[in-house]
């Protein structure tokens, strides 16, 4: 601040004066201020775990020298013993050439082969005389195995006279092991009938390692009204066995129970209605890895042409209540039968109408009358022969309705049900997010208008239930919840096709037998076959790869015996592979009547 001050009239100063002067705030008109909460966090508690641990630091080093020129008596003689030694091991120079063509990845690998080998050269110095004497056993012989057992039963004691063929006697359909591999379970009937079968069949066990066994006297007769066809033993569970009617039914007993038969499957028009030809426990990719018996579920197929997936993880009790997936099984018309004449004029074939977003298409398609079947290795394709000589290879990995349902599937399948006026079990919830999307919507409002008719009325707290038996009774279209998959015909036989069982080693390999005597090598990956073993015993009922040995597979033929197969012997230029035959010491072949 400038303060002016003025003395007299002819003079003038200017005087200069500090002054302090408060300052000014002006608000901005633009800028709110900004609203404040005080908040706390507090976040999980963080657990520290203290943990020791100790390990054992050790190393070994060894350096070999080669033998001075000056050696003594007693090096010498030493050094003369390791090579004997040596030869007598791997034949001669083995010891100084073990590692001449390997070229170790680096110089401490090869400090510890070497010296790992010096430790067993040393061993085997100190027990060179242990093998003395010992006589290797031949690599193939022809002297049949000796028969341990024949075991028999006596139907007559178990069925009435009137619900048995004339003779009283039931011929073996099947033969299987249980899983601790004591016990052998054989399925009983009288196959050779027309129309509904009238006479009865079993399930009969021995335990060949129960106190007091004997073999005509069996451990467990499981006797049912119709012919058991065929039988399966759970791969885990000893107790649980499947086997499959002539009319139909899939059956599924728990020995370890006072009354064994847990369930039966009714007969429907949507599950077979003929004879069941074979029961496969297969895994359950829905299941988890501690399911226990339930990372099973049980394949079943008929004669109808259709394979139906039965899973346990929802109880035993109603297991066989209805199948979680299907599928059916046709051929093209068109196709060349076994016997080389194109069947198009008398042939039978199904019109099947298939939705494809939008476009309606009806394909013919002729019913396979289907014998036998199996799954390779990982269960990405199934083997399915048939009565007419074809073989079929199916694949299994592009079907979702066989798939563990995604979440985006469960949910859309929860989405469409929840304002529905009824309970919707959860084997049909994941029965519905199998469907194919574009008919799921139409799959439940059939199923709505099947509880309607049908009469389910729930009381005033509890909702009806919708089950598998309900949805599989609405009118549906079959491809919806049974499609076709996609097959690929490999070379057909000349009758029929009894067995065929895929390699356990190999995924694309497989052994086929008829009843035209062949017993084919067939590789999935072509039409035609590899080999054909020709037993030359008959017809050869039935064909098993070993579990152990990926070479060796065995065969029932029509004369009773059963050959054994080295393909390992043939390979090596042995000209045959038949490397052992066990010869029915009864004389009896192709079926084993008489109840034994």
């Amino acid at each position: 601040r400038v303060g002016m001050a003025r003395r007299g009239s002819h003079s003038s100063r200017v005087r200069l004066v500090a002054t302090e002067v408060s300052g000014l705030d002006v608000a901005s008109s633009w800028i709110r201020p900004q609203p404040t909460v005080p908040m706390e966090v507090q976040t999980d508690d963080i657990y520290v775990y203290d943990a020791d641990s100790q390990t054992v630091t050790r190393a070994e080093a060894g350096t070999q020298t080669g033998a001075a020129d000056a050696a003594t008596d007693a090096d010498g003689k030493a050094e003369e013993e390791d090579s004997k030694l040596g030869d007598d091991i791997d034949g001669p120079g083995c010891r100084d050439d073990a590692f001449e063509a390997w070229a170790p990845p680096s110089r401490d690998a090869e400090d510890a082969i070497l010296s790992a080998a010096q430790r067993v050269l040393d061993a085997l110095v100190e027990n060179s005389e242990a093998l003395l004497g010992y006589q290797t056993a031949p690599s193939s012989g022809s002297e049949n195995a000796a028969q341990l057992h024949l075991l028999t039963w006596n139907p007559t004691k178990h069925f009435a006279a009137d619900l048995l063929p004339p003779g009283g006697k039931l011929t073996a359909t099947a033969v299987d092991w249980s899983a601790t591999g004591s016990t052998v379970v054989a399925a009983f009937g009288e196959v050779d009938v027309s129309g509904w079968c009238n006479t009865g069949g079993a399930v009969v066990l021995w335990n060949l390692f129960a106190r007091g066994f004997r073999a005509g006297e069996p451990t467990l007769v499981l006797d049912h009204s119709s012919a058991i066809t065929c039988v399966a033993c759970h791969p885990t569970a000893p107790a649980l066995i499947a086997a499959g009617s002539f009319n139909g039914e899939v059956l599924l007993y728990d020995t370890s129970r006072e009354e064994p038969l847990v369930g039966a499957s009714p007969i429907h028009e949507r599950f077979h209605r003929e004879a069941i030809s074979a029961v496969q426990w297969v895994r359950d990719e829905a299941a988890g890895p501690n399911a226990g018996a339930a990372q099973y579920q049980l394949a079943s197929l008929s004669r109808d042409g259709r394979v139906l997936f039965w899973p346990l993880r929802f109880g035993l009790e109603g297991a066989l209540s209805g199948p979680i997936a299907g599928l059916r099984l046709g051929r093209k018309p068109g196709g060349r039968r076994a016997g080389g004449r194109d069947g198009d004029e008398d042939a039978k074939y199904e019109e099947e109408k298939v939705s494809r977003r939008g476009s309606d298409r009806t394909e013919k398609r002729q019913p396979l009358g289907a014998m036998a079947m199996s799954f390779s290795r990982g269960q990405y394709d199934m083997l399915v022969g048939s009565e007419g000589g074809a073989v079929q290879r199916l694949y299994l990995s592009e079907l979702r309705q066989l798939q563990r349902p995604s979440q985006g599937d469960a949910q859309a399948t929860r989405d469409l049900v929840k304002h529905s006026q009824s309970r919707w079990a959860r084997p049909v919830l994941e029965l519905l997010a199998r469907a194919d999307p574009d008919g799921r919507s139409d799959l439940v409002r059939a199923v709505e208008k099947r509880m309607k008719q049908g009469g389910h009325h729930g009381s005033a707290d509890v909702l009806p239930l919708v089950t598998l038996e309900v949805v599989y009774g609405a009118t549906l279209d079959a491809a919806l919840l049974q499609p076709q998959p996609k097959s690929f015909d490999l070379e057909p036989l000349a009758g029929l096709c009894t067995s065929l069982h895929s390699s356990p080693f190999l995924r694309n390999l497989a052994a086929v037998a008829g009843s035209d005597g062949s017993l084919r090598l067939q590789s999935l990956l072509q039409a035609r076959a590899l080999t054909d073993l020709h037993p030359n015993r008959g017809a050869v009922h039935a064909v098993r790869w070993s579990r152990v040995r990926p070479l060796v597979l065995a065969a029932g033929c029509g004369d009773g015996a059963t050959v054994l197969f080295d393909l390992g012997a043939m390979a090596g230029g042995a000209g045959t592979a038949e490397a052992l035959v066990l010869e029915n010491s009864d004389g009896g072949g192709g079926g084993g009547g008489g109840g034994g």
